[in-house]
């Protein structure tokens, strides 16, 4: 954070690391646990649904494809968090490599090396949750795309 003209390194690092933990968690169990594994699962069954019934959509199916929609746009949003987190943390390690000295400050030190070790696995998340979402895009599209209207990582898949 910035004090004038001058980039408060130690600052940064504790507001930083409180972005992280929270971050961590929201990602994690929020974005991937909950939101992806639950969007899969229900467009799973959406796709069954579609592929048992009639060429018409019925309202449930109408509203359950609604809920998907707006479900993998909040989905998004939890990823865009995970994106704003590391560009808050790229311009702190920028002044973290520019600051010659930490002012004998070595608690500020080892936070931000804890923090490190924590962007890598918030990394490790996005890119899961990512794919996640980028497998359930392509799922809905299957729907109206495949005769069948499943998909798997194959390809449409051909019911007997």
């Amino acid at each position: 954070l910035a004090q004038g003209n001058q980039f408060d390194l130690k600052r940064s690092v504790f507001f930083l690391e409180a972005a992280a933990s929270r971050v961590q968690s929201r990602v994690f169990f929020s974005g991937l646990l909950e939101n992806v594994v639950q969007l899969n699962l229900q467009l799973t069954m959406l796709a069954i649904s579609r592929a048992t019934a009639d060429s018409s959509m019925s309202l449930a199916e109408i509203q359950v494809f609604v809920s998907l929609v707006t479900s993998f746009f909040l989905t998004v949003i939890k990823l865009k968090e995970a994106f704003f987190f590391f560009s808050f943390y790229n311009m702190v390690k920028k002044a973290e490599e520019k600051e010659d000295d930490w002012t004998g400050d070595e608690e500020a030190e080892e936070r931000f090396d804890g923090i490190c070790a924590v962007a890598i696995r918030i990394g490790a998340v996005a890119f899961l949750l990512a794919l996640g979402l980028i497998y359930a895009f392509l799922k809905l599209v299957a729907i109206f795309y495949c005769d069948d209207c499943l998909f798997n990582l194959t390809g449409c898949v051909h019911l007997v």
